[in-house]
């Protein structure tokens, strides 16, 4: 498998400390996120992603019965 396909499961494949992965897929990219944006439109993405999380969440979760 190429690694660019999969790019997590070849994360997971090396000898990596567990802290890693959430770290470099999740805690930092938010970081980033955070810091481009500056602190008056933080509220407004995390009120803008919980909207787009609430109307998604019945597709999602009716996929999950089919």
């Amino acid at each position: 498998m190429h690694p660019n396909v999969f790019p997590t499961l070849y994360l997971k494949k090396k000898n990596n400390p567990a802290y890693f992965l959430p770290l470099l897929t999740r805690i930092i990219p938010s970081m980033a996120i955070a810091v481009a944006l500056g602190r008056p439109k933080i509220n407004l993405l995390l009120v803008t992603s919980q909207v787009v999380l609430s109307v998604l969440w019945p597709f999602i979760s009716f996929h999950r019965f089919i």
